[in-house]
């Protein structure tokens, strides 16, 4: 990942994304959720049909048990631009697999930092991260 002349504080940021997704690969999710504002809002897809819904921290910790019964799961931060000090812009690259159905592709994420935490957030995820979901017939 290349970064080109970013302050201080917009390193920061950047690094603390990575970091809290090169540890979620490992299996600490605590970097991840420790770095959500206890006020957080995630505007994310649903499960089926591509819609975009508002998240509170709690929603999306209760939105994670759909995750956990995939028996393939991978995120990683493949490009991170900073806008201004407090927002930054990722390209992640997301593995999925359950049972036969498997989805590699990228995500394009928005992150609004506030005191040091991401307060904001948003994903827009391609067509084909809606039909892999689709085809799961998984329920939240």
């Amino acid at each position: 990942m290349t970064t080109v002349s970013v302050t201080p504080t917009q390193q920061a940021n950047i690094d603390a994304i990575v970091g809290a997704y090169e540890a979620a690969a490992k299996g600490d999710f605590s970097v991840m959720l420790d770095l959500w504002h206890d006020d957080i809002t995630i505007c994310t897809w649903t499960l089926h049909g591509g819609n975009q819904r508002i998240l509170t921290k709690s929603d999306a910790l209760a939105a994670f048990g759909v995750v956990g019964k995939l028996d393939g799961v991978r995120d990683e931060v493949v490009s991170a631009t900073p806008i201004g000090d407090d927002i930054v812009s990722t390209v992640n690259r997301v593995y999925r697999k359950y049972g036969e159905n498997e989805l590699d592709t990228e995500i394009g994420i928005l992150v609004r930092f506030k005191d040091g935490k991401i307060y904001r957030m948003a994903e827009v995820c391609p067509r084909n991260f809606e039909e892999f979901w689709d085809a799961t017939g998984l329920q939240e």
